[in-house]
């Protein structure tokens, strides 16, 4: 956890260091939220988020299509670490919609926060404002699920702001 605490307080010194010519669009997303788990047992907390997504390869339903890695951190220590799909539909020149969908890797931290098994899917859909041709804001809904793959499967919903930073 203090590993993620410095990355975050470091993140925009080196993505100001970045290369800012026009058209350059890889993307560093940082959040900030609270958990709620869908599950009596579950200790709800403060989550962090990180999230990073490369230049776009492509559209796909009208969107720009990028991969994206992520990783979020419960103040109670649970963890989760993905890799999927990153979604983002431009409304007009400053308005966005995101979504992203991505499977991964959960730790709970206490048996009332375990999700049922340690592979789950993390998805996430919310609008967005540019303020700047570098910067934008982010409100998102996000849940985590197994999708019944596993016997258990009580999910885990958050919600975030988050800051995005293009270089």
């Amino acid at each position: 956890m203090k590993h993620f605490l410095l990355f975050l307080a470091i993140l925009p010194g080196l993505v100001m260091t970045g290369d800012a010519r026009p058209g350059f669009a890889d993307e560093v997303i940082a959040g900030l939220g609270q958990s709620s788990f869908n599950s009596r047992d579950g200790k709800d907390s403060v989550v962090l988020s990180a999230e990073y997504r490369p230049d776009p390869f492509g559209r796909f339903l009208g969107a720009a299509a990028s991969f994206a890695v992520a990783f979020d951190a419960h103040a109670e220590g649970d963890v989760f670490a993905g890799f999927g799909l990153g979604l983002r539909w431009d409304l007009n020149r400053r308005w966005f919609l995101d979504l992203s969908v991505m499977p991964g890797l959960w730790r709970a931290s206490t048996p009332g926060n375990d999700l049922g098994g340690d592979f789950q899917f993390r998805s996430t859909i919310g609008p967005g404002y540019r303020l700047t041709d570098t910067s934008a804001i982010s409100f998102v809904l996000s849940h985590k699920s197994n999708a019944h793959i596993e016997d258990r499967n009580p999910g885990l919903d958050m919600v975030l702001l988050r800051w995005h930073m293009a270089f």
